[in-house]
């Protein structure tokens, strides 16, 4: 087997269309081009109408005392995020009952969220979710957020909430669910990445002669 200087393949044994290494990653280059936009415009997107409202919604909140009780108004479909600078995240607990004495129930989020990703966003003292409150009726909810862990409490506050609601299907046959606000955290990070890996390859990578 036997390479001109273009890199085709001269060997006598090879029939059909002759591979040529060039030629191929240029007509790549439109694909590369829809990648790297596409990362651009996911990540513009995601960042604009989710990472930087939920951090100025944190930057923004009043810190409450660990023990302290706080009255919240809230609307019909509020999402309310729990945030929480204790020591121990895990040992928190939270409760909370609307006007008419009704308990509120809390939620938890994905394993892989926010805080295995965009940590370094939350403004604060570490301030970490915990939990989310979803609002069924209008009205006011007292609430109340206390530590287990002996020793210095820490601070809660109520913010933009993470732990969002409904899964994506990817995977070729889009049969995979992930939950989405683990994808939005993902995305986050890796789309600019992917922007980044791509572009000296945009860049500097094979182009057509126009001769």
């Amino acid at each position: 087997m036997s390479f001109d200087v273009e890199g085709v393949d001269r060997s006598p044994g090879v029939t059909g269309k002759q591979y040529d290494r060039r030629a191929v990653a240029i007509e790549r280059r439109p694909m590369l081009w829809v990648m790297f936009g596409g990362s651009i415009l996911g990540a513009a997107l995601i960042w604009a109408l989710w990472v930087l409202p939920i951090a100025a919604s944190i930057g923004n909140a009043t810190p409450i005392p660990l023990g302290a009780a706080e009255d919240v108004q809230v609307r019909a479909g509020d999402q309310l995020g729990i945030w929480t600078s204790a020591p121990v995240p895990e040992l928190v607990q939270c409760a909370a009952s609307q006007a008419n004495g009704e308990e509120v129930s809390f939620s938890h989020g994905p394993t892989t969220g926010w805080d295995t990703t965009l940590w370094w966003v939350t403004p604060g003292d570490g301030f970490t979710q915990r939990f989310k409150i979803d609002a069924q009726t209008e009205g006011t909810i007292s609430l109340r957020c206390w530590s287990g862990a002996a020793g210095p409490g820490g601070d809660y506050l109520i913010a933009g909430d993470t732990f969002i609601d409904g899964t994506i299907g990817l995977g070729r046959a889009g049969n995979n669910d992930y939950p989405l606000s683990a994808v939005l955290a993902i995305g986050a990070v890796l789309l600019p990445f992917l922007a980044l890996v791509l572009l000296p390859v945009l860049i500097f990578g094979p182009r057509r002669n126009r001769g």
